[in-house]
């Protein structure tokens, strides 16, 4: 349509520049966002804007002035190349080209346009498309690009460090999908381990790997123990051994998903002396009278026996695993730490006397004996006995020595009963003081928390039976 008016005016050989304003800026609005007239040189003999575009400003200002004072550099040479062609030939317009728009570096805008040939003083009818919705996209594109490329190298740079510590891992570890029970990932330590390669266990089921028979019965096994890093042992046939190791499985999410990072350990096999005295070890723990509890440096609870779930009226060992033994004694932190800093110095501490606290807030009067076990986690093995049945029938040594106790008769007739009652008091309270700071290895600090003193009323009764310098 643009054409056949351009050939309309040739033919009345009327100017383009004299059409009536109303009738171009139709035109306009019909097929451009932003029109301009330049003759041979680049000067710009008018311009109009779709109603639509006026976001791209007062354009007016551009009339009598050469249109390559408003281009970048490299569009002025776009707009060079337009305008040579026309010259050189014939033809009426040409194919789309964008130019970006410019003034002063102040702002710029992209238009694509077409040039049509007038016919009259070789001028040119520039219809152009504000290109700024598309080049917004662009950018946006780019940037998203920029950013896709930045996180692929930031995850090749973890995928690189996770494979190195995989493989440089002397540990043997699995990772396994918590639902399916598919092998996600192995280390050669852990191929090795299970006399096979990375590639055949690698997506297989590990129940298929391991030669088991009941596989979600396996996997749901790893799932509950890894919530207190259980081992679960199992066996495999290779050439016709007998091979016996354990997996230590840990749970994590990752992505949504529940994974299993797991680690393999070879079963050492004991001479049948220890296999022996191992078995009756663990019958004594399963069926024996008295609680036993394994605890890590801090107290923290790692095993019992249901002899301990017993004795302070806990339902499973759920209920009591992963808390601190502290939480069931009397005196709470402190006689943990009493009994804890004595096993790491003596290496066991025997019969230390407290009350034990149920779940249900009785108290029941124990004997507690530790042995600091070692071994990486500073284990610690406790044995709780129930003493409440010895409680009416304690010997009168167990609170007064005997040498307190002639010292006492010697005064009777001697002096009135009152003071008699005074001195025995004084001895009772000298005794007391004693015991207190030989449970806590003298320490002052906590002998005054069990005896419920406050440090100045204790460092006065420590003068006063000249304890000073025990």
């Amino acid at each position: 349509m643009a054409i056949e008016l351009v050939k309309a005016k040739e033919q009345s050989n009327t100017s383009l520049i004299d059409m009536d304003s109303s009738y171009f800026n139709h035109i306009i609005n019909k097929f451009s966002d932003i029109s301009i007239l330049i003759d041979n040189s680049g000067l710009i003999l008018q311009v109009s804007l779709n109603e639509e575009a006026r976001s791209l400003g007062d354009l007016e200002q551009w009339v009598d002035k050469n249109i390559y004072d408003f281009l970048t550099l490299e569009s002025k040479e776009k707009m060079q190349t337009q305008i040579t062609s026309f010259s050189d030939s014939n033809k009426m317009h040409s194919t789309a080209f964008e130019l970006n728009h410019t003034e002063k570096g102040d702002w710029d805008f992209p238009v694509r346009y077409k040039a049509y040939r007038t016919g009259k003083n070789q001028s040119l009818l520039l219809l152009g498309q504000d290109l700024r919705s598309v080049a917004e996209i662009q950018k946006r594109l780019v940037q998203s690009q920029l950013l896709l490329e930045k996180e692929y190298e930031k995850f090749r740079s973890y995928d690189t460090r996770y494979r190195v510590i995989m493989e440089t891992s002397e540990e043997p570890l699995v990772f396994i999908n918590g639902t399916s029970g598919k092998i996600i990932d192995a280390n050669s330590a852990a191929a090795k381990s299970l006399h096979t390669n990375v590639y055949e266990i690698k997506n297989h089921l590990i129940d298929k790997v391991l030669g088991l028979s009941e596989a979600q019965s396996f996997l749901n096994t790893l799932k509950k123990n890894s919530v207190t890093a259980t081992p679960c042992p199992f066996t495999i046939k290779k050439e016709g051994k007998e091979i016996e190791a354990s997996i230590i499985p840990y749970v994590f999410r990752a992505g949504n998903e529940l994974t299993l990072l797991c680690r393999i350990e070879a079963r050492k096999t004991m001479p049948p002396m220890f296999e022996e005295i191992g078995n009756a070890l663990r019958l004594l723990y399963n069926n024996g009278g008295d609680g036993i509890v394994f605890t890590n440096s801090d107290g923290t609870i790692r095993n019992s026996n249901n002899s301990f779930l017993a004795l302070c009226g806990a339902p499973s060992s759920e209920i009591v695993i992963g808390k601190s033994i502290a939480n069931f004694f009397l005196h709470g932190t402190i006689d943990l730490k009493v009994i804890i800093d004595g096993a790491l110095q003596q290496g066991k501490v025997r019969k230390y006397t407290t009350k034990l606290i149920t779940t249900f807030g009785a108290q029941i009067p124990i004997d507690v004996s530790i042995t600091h076990l070692g071994g990486e986690d500073s284990t610690f093995g406790f044995l709780l006995r129930d003493t409440s049945q010895y409680e009416s029938v304690r010997d009168v040594d167990d609170t007064i020595s005997q040498t307190a106790m002639q010292d006492i008769m010697k005064l009777v007739g001697s002096a009135p009963l009152k003071e008699l009652v005074a001195e025995t008091s004084d001895v009772v309270e000298r005794l007391c003081i004693q015991t207190a700071l030989d449970l806590t290895q003298n320490n002052r600090v906590a002998a005054s928390e069990m005896l419920n003193l406050s440090r100045q009323s204790l460092y006065v009764k420590l003068r006063k039976y000249d304890l000073m310098d025990k």
